[in-house]
């Protein structure tokens, strides 16, 4: 405590403005890990015994090599598909890029039930094989392939967001000194742009990581046990719940674990030019004969994230629309999403905004703690956070609870990392002077953040803002827990009608999320463009 107290105090210029949303987000951050710490005190020696079995050992074997494999395929794919939507003439690239961020609306267990519903062994594809003699195909899509394939499709637009601001982000002056020293454009790229990026591919490997480390839906609908799925199965049951808590504990200290072990000096170097001189792009590369090439991966990804996912909720709802009166429109639904969505969207920009400021520009240890702690809640299970918010506000602050702000403050939790990492990643490459000389000209602190700061970080957070849509529109079990009693959103529609097999109205749910979420998209990645230096 007195560290902590000590590293205020080395951050006294830190300005006001800066100090009432970090310290409500580390209030926030803090809740759920001293609600699983509380629960966790009355398993005795039954979670040793568990975390000791062999089993359990092949547990935490399985999710390691799911969380490593997702990552690196998820990282690769957003920096290919960032590099030809930010730095070629890339034809339909606006298209491609509201095309590439469609699946962060798609929940995991959707995307699931539909690969399922496509590749097992009596699924359609096997059906359209009959006619060539195939009876059955083999049950690949179970176990480690699927839910692979599922997961890469479904966390690869993490890292196109974060990457894809981040290389917009670049001072191309290091680029052009170094082709003028003779060295090639793949060279360049790789020992230049690529270090240039290092805290987008970080922050991203971060997000992508620790989203994997907490997915249930996908792992559970394919049959691949990871510790997250233990974690549920131990919430299932009524005397399960301590244990379960301390598993979440447990998974707590794994997810510290993978931020500490990329945590090094990636948010500390400056990667922005130190001389005078104006940032700016470097003029898009023409792909000449591999422009069709590079159309027939976008094609490929756009098939396999997205439009073999909308066909079959079409397919579900089609099926059922013949013989099943219900309305079309979910006009309430709708309303409830997009506002809520938006709303949250809004606040959780505005506040990591603040944190990461904070991090980057006023360094000290309560920074680092910040930091680190900022993405816990997205490794952690939803309902984890959601039950230790309901704990705490039923327990202590009863008025608020099942309100709109409890709901916040779990959106907050759960999806402040990939915000935080976005705009860190933006501010590392904004050179300090040029607050510096904002403030010479005698304008406060929070002018500098607003008038300097934010315009140089734009595409930074609007990826962040529409990251925080995206997700909000989809989630399921904070919205489910602590939204207010009777407030239902197309989520939590979609996973009612699911399970009670009602897949007509689940498709629908499904089909709503996309359409809303791809029109703001559409406008902010628009916005973007414009945005971009010159």
């Amino acid at each position: 405590m007195i560290r902590i107290i000590s590293s205020l105090r080395v951050n006294i210029s830190t300005p006001f403005v800066l100090w009432i949303p970090v310290i409500l987000v580390l209030i926030s951050l803090a809740l759920p890990l001293c609600y699983l710490v509380f629960r966790s005190l009355g398993v005795g020696s039954e979670l040793w015994e568990l975390l000791f079995r062999s089993r359990t050992a092949m547990i935490v074997l399985r999710t390691f090599i799911l969380v490593v494999s997702v990552t690196l395929s998820s990282v690769i794919l957003g920096v290919l598909l960032g590099w030809l939507t930010v730095r070629t003439n890339l034809y339909w690239k606006s298209f491609w890029s509201i095309c590439f961020v469609v699946p962060l609306c798609i929940p995991s267990f959707v995307g699931a039930f539909v690969f399922v519903t496509l590749f097992s062994p009596k699924g359609i594809l096997q059906g359209l094989l009959e006619g060539v003699g195939v009876d059955r195909l083999p049950d690949f899509i179970y176990g480690f392939p699927g839910s692979y394939a599922v997961l890469v499709l479904l966390t690869f637009p993490y890292a196109f967001l974060i990457i894809r601001a981040g290389i917009r982000g670049v001072d191309s002056s290091f680029e052009e000194t170094s082709r003028a020293l003779g060295l090639g454009p793949w060279k360049t790229f790789f020992t230049v742009t690529l270090p240039l990026l290092r805290p987008s591919l970080v922050s991203a490997a971060l997000v992508i990581s620790l989203y994997t480390l907490s997915d249930f839906g996908a792992v559970s609908v394919l049959g691949y046990e990871t510790f997250t799925w233990a974690i549920f199965l131990q919430y299932e049951s009524l005397l399960g719940a301590d244990l379960a808590a301390s598993f979440s504990l447990v998974l707590t200290l794994f997810a510290i674990a993978i931020v500490l072990s990329v945590y090094r000096k990636e948010f500390s170097d400056h990667y922005h030019r130190t001389a005078p001189g104006v940032r700016h792009q470097l003029g898009v590369r023409k792909l000449n004969h591999w422009q069709w090439c590079a159309q027939g991966i976008c094609a490929l990804v756009f098939l396999a994230s997205s439009l073999l996912m909308i066909s079959v909720l079409f397919n579900w709802l089609f099926k059922g629309i013949s013989y099943t009166d219900f309305d079309l429109l979910s006009f309430d639904l709708i309303v409830n999403s997009v506002l809520v969505s938006l709303l949250a969207a809004v606040v959780i920009t505005i506040l990591s905004l603040a944190t990461a400021v904070f991090i980057i520009r006023y360094k000290g240890k309560l920074a680092r703690i910040i930091d680190v702690m900022s993405y816990i809640g997205f490794a952690l299970p939803g309902i984890s956070v959601a039950l230790a918010l309901t704990f705490g506000f039923s327990q202590f602050l009863r008025p608020l609870h099942q309100s709109f702000l409890v709901l916040f403050m779990g959106y907050l939790i759960i999806f402040i990392a990939p915000v935080v990492g976005s705009i860190k990643a933006s501010l590392l490459q904004i050179n300090p002077t040029l607050e510096e000389a904002a403030r010479s000209l005698g304008f406060s602190r929070a002018k500098v953040i607003w008038l300097v700061t934010v315009p140089l970080a734009a595409p930074s957070l609007i990826s962040g803002f529409a990251t925080v849509f995206l997700l909000c529109i989809k989630e399921l079990p904070v919205t489910l827990i602590l939204s207010p009693i009777g407030f239902k959103t197309l989520a939590t529609s979609s996973w009612m009608a699911a399970s009670e097999a009602y897949m007509t109205e689940a498709a629908l749910a499904g089909l709503w999320m996309i359409v809303l979420a791809s029109i703001p998209v559409a406008v902010l990645l628009w916005i973007d463009d414009r945005y971009a230096p010159t």
